[in-house]
């Protein structure tokens, strides 16, 4: 799967960063944190950070609901 993420606002009013966008492209390929975090030479606590942004920014309980909440947002093309 091939995705873009776009840099609207999300929820909250904040935008994503360009590591929260590109740790939800991976969300949406189906990378867990462990993959994630090699895929970019980060800690996991460093990716779980992030996710935790991410679901904050975009009003989601779950990586699932995050990455529904950016496909009808546009922040993601998939």
């Amino acid at each position: 799967m091939q995705s873009a993420v776009g840099n609207a606002a999300v929820a909250s009013g904040a935008p994503l960063t360009s590591r929260e966008r590109e740790i939800l492209e991976m969300i949406a390929e189906g990378a867990n944190n462990r993959i994630i975090a090699s895929r970019l030479g980060i800690s996991r606590h460093t990716v779980k950070f992030h996710v935790a942004s991410i679901l904050v920014k975009l009003d989601a309980e779950s990586r699932t609901e995050a990455v529904a909440v950016a496909l009808r947002g546009g922040l993601l093309a998939v």
